[in-house]
């Protein structure tokens, strides 16, 4: 390779583009003009995706925090031990708790009051 970075083949001389470094030793690949116009493309390509990746993931970022903000809403509205609809389920159910003691006590009264009438019906 001489000091413009083109390396002889065939007694024509082609560019040579520097691709990496291994082990103390860089590597060069020939490249003609096509060559590079298609490496110049397929890395442009690459970088669009790239960028295309970064902002995905913004974007998905940025959604993760709405829902995480919906979810904490709506665990504040269902299981909030004193507004929250747990806490309505549960006067719900210490509700009907409360009248089915009731409801045999009455239910037992009107029992009774109606074989009262039926007897005094007989009896009278």
């Amino acid at each position: 390779m001489n000091r413009f970075g083109f390396g002889k083949r065939n007694n024509l001389y082609f560019p040579r583009e520097k691709i990496q470094r291994s082990k103390n030793k860089d590597i060069f690949i020939d490249m003609n003009a096509a060559d590079r116009k298609e490496f110049d493309l397929i890395h442009n390509k690459i970088d669009n995706i790239t960028k295309s990746i970064e902002d995905l993931k913004e974007d998905m970022s940025m959604a993760h925090g709405k829902t995480d903000a919906s979810l904490s809403f709506l665990k504040e509205n269902l299981f909030n031990p004193h507004e929250g609809l747990w806490s309505e389920t549960k006067q719900n159910t210490q509700f009907r708790e409360n009248s089915q003691k009731w409801r045999g006590v009455i239910g037992i009264g009107f029992v009774g009051l109606l074989l009262e009438k039926v007897w005094s019906l007989f009896t009278s």
